[in-house]
Parts: C-alpha cells; sequence; structure tokens
C-alpha cells in the first residue's frame, strides 16, 4: 500500500520518540485523516476497528490496548464512514509502552455522551491497565457536563467549559499546552478556557489513556474514573496544532 514518511526529529527536540514512521494512504484514512496526519499527529488513534481489543496508532505503532469488558466496538463513528467506540463504566484503553511526557502538545478527540457521572477522556497516566498514581495532561467531564483540563506541576491547574456538553450530541474537545503561551481549551472550535500560567506538566515516563484513569484529587471530580460515551478520532501531536478548527466530514 501507499505509505507517508514524516521527517525524523532529533533528540533535542520536544520529543526525543519522535521518529520517521508510516501511515497508511490517504485512500484508507479519508480526508479527515489526512489532515490529522498534516497537522503533525504523533499518535493517530481513528479506532476504526470494529472489534478485538485494540485500536490502532497509525503513525507512531503504538496500539491502545482495551481493559475490562465494558466497551463495545464497532459502534457509530463521527466520520460518515468508519467506527468508534462506546465505553462503559468499567472499560478504558491505554498504550503498553512507556514514553516520555511531553512539554508541548495538543491532543485531540470526538465524544458524545449523556453521563451524568463524568469521567476521564483523555489523560496520560503512570500505569498503562490500572489506576495511575501519577496522572497528568488529562481532558474529563465532570458530572454536570462541563469539561476540563488539568495540569498537574505539583498543584493542579485546570481549565473548565462554562458551558455543558452531555447532551448526546457528538462534540470536539482540544487541548493545548505551551511552556510558552500556557493552556486553552477548545470546544467545537471555540476557545472555551484558557489560563497563560499553566506552562508545564509533571514530567515523568508514562502511557496515553483513553476513557479512564484515577480521578482523586481533580478539581470537580467526576463521580465515575471511567467514561460512559463514544470517543473516536483521538490525536495527539508535539506541538501547538490547528485541531482546534476540526470538522466533521
Amino acid at each position: 500500500r501507499d505509505l507517508h514518511s514524516f521527517p525524523t526529529r532529533r533528540s533535542s527536540d520536544l520529543w526525543s520518540y519522535w521518529v520517521s514512521v508510516t501511515a497508511a494512504s490517504t485512500g484508507e484514512i479519508g480526508d479527515y485523516g489526512t489532515r490529522v496526519l498534516q497537522d503533525g499527529a504523533a499518535h493517530y488513534w481513528p479506532l476504526d476497528e470494529t472489534s478485538g481489543e485494540s485500536a490502532e496508532d497509525i503513525v507512531a505503532a503504538r496500539a491502545l490496548t482495551f481493559n475490562g469488558s465494558a466497551y463495545t466496538r464497532g459502534t457509530e463513528s463521527v466520520l460518515s464512514a468508519g467506527a468508534g467506540t462506546t465505553f462503559a463504566p468499567t472499560g478504558f484503553a491505554g498504550t503498553t509502552e512507556s514514553q516520555a511526557s511531553p512539554r508541548a502538545f495538543t491532543v485531540e478527540t470526538w465524544f458524545r455522551t449523556s453521563t451524568s457521572t463524568g469521567g476521564p477522556i483523555i489523560s496520560f497516566g503512570s500505569s498503562a491497565g490500572s489506576d495511575s498514581t501519577s496522572k497528568d495532561r488529562m481532558v474529563y467531564m465532570r458530572d454536570d457536563g462541563t469539561v476540563a483540563f488539568m495540569l498537574n506541576r505539583g498543584p493542579l491547574q485546570t481549565l473548565v467549559s462554562g458551558q455543558s456538553y452531555n447532551d448526546g450530541a457528538w462534540h470536539h474537545v482540544v487541548a493545548t499546552m505551551s511552556p510558552t503561551d500556557g493552556a486553552v481549551l477548545y470546544v467545537d472550535g471555540a476557545a472555551v478556557a484558557s489560563d497563560a500560567t499553566m506552562t508545564m506538566g509533571w514530567i515523568y515516563t508514562g502511557f496515553w489513556r483513553v476513557g479512564g484513569d484515577s480521578v482523586s484529587g481533580l478539581e470537580g471530580a467526576p463521580s465515575s474514573s471511567n467514561f460512559t460515551g463514544e470517543i473516536d478520532e483521538v490525536a495527539v501531536a508535539p506541538k501547538i496544532g490547528r485541531a482546534s478548527c476540526r470538522e466533521r466530514v
């Protein structure tokens, strides 16, 4: 199949593991996936699989492994083609190969839920398969449906949306952090919260998590440590990207 090459980053750059990789042809990933790759994704999990216990990372080959039994593969995607995954109160997914935490980054995903118990949507934790003792760079939903973005630099710093999004509709969430410009939380293309003092997270080795992790100590901590709802098209970039204006196709 046709492959796209992505350039090697020097070890002096923000993420030392950002190496030469290949991704599927545009005919296989579609226009949306092509834009994600063009924006410099270091990880991209489309969650298009209809069965199985893993989700392919089509950029860096760091697949997500599903834990627990409370998830359903092959559900409706936010896109016109492909599939998504429905998470329930005891299911989550995580990478299994540890990596350094990013200094500057953008995380993005789509979600749809009507939950009243909130839960983590995407995060970077110290454990691959159980509750993390160290957690950071977390986007989560609070019980009232507002969306929050947490950085852990000793004391937790948190951005919170002013609006609730547990309305059963698809929403696109993006969180960015720059050591020079601070953090911004976007929902559906609009900046809903920002803080120029949020310029760093905890530096440690960990794993990307989707749909669940420890919520202990969070501001407005949700009742559930696992997200109940659909998650689709998850991506991480080692820079401040253009994902804030992503649209469905």
